[in-house]
């Protein structure tokens, strides 16, 4: 979600900021792209066993991405619980909220605009154009 908190600070001038990177965050918000989110975000809600678990989980859901070989990278996403169990670090209750998407698309474009320093694309996807 920093992305999108960046986008906001500095199109709304909240911070005054020079160049602003954004990963894996567009103004547009897609609904299916939310979907698909979401339902990741619900699947293991007793969470895992080992981080071997968190591997495939996140292997079965980004199935272009190379599946991590040092598993211990993995730790930062998770916590290990009282259960004995790694928990994604995220609250599950974050779902329960209501999302205004138009209301939030809107409110990203519009600070998406508002930037005044020049844009510039990077990335590492070759086909990807910006």
């Amino acid at each position: 979600m920093g992305g999108g908190t960046s986008l906001i600070a500095a199109g709304e001038g909240a911070v005054q900021a020079v160049g602003l990177v954004l990963v894996d965050i567009a103004p547009r918000i897609e609904s299916e792209g939310v979907q698909n989110i979401q339902a990741f975000m619900r699947r293991n809600p007793d969470g895992f066993a080992s981080l071997d678990e968190v591997a495939n989980a996140i292997a079965g859901y980004q199935p272009h991405r190379p599946r991590p070989t040092h598993l211990q990278g993995l730790a930062k996403n998770v916590s290990l619980g009282a259960d004995n169990r790694f928990h994604w670090h995220w609250d599950p209750r974050f779902l329960q909220g209501h999302r205004d998407l138009a209301r939030r698309r809107a409110r990203l474009e519009a600070c998406a605009r508002a930037l005044t320093f020049p844009p510039r694309c990077w990335s590492r996807a070759p086909s990807r154009t910006c």
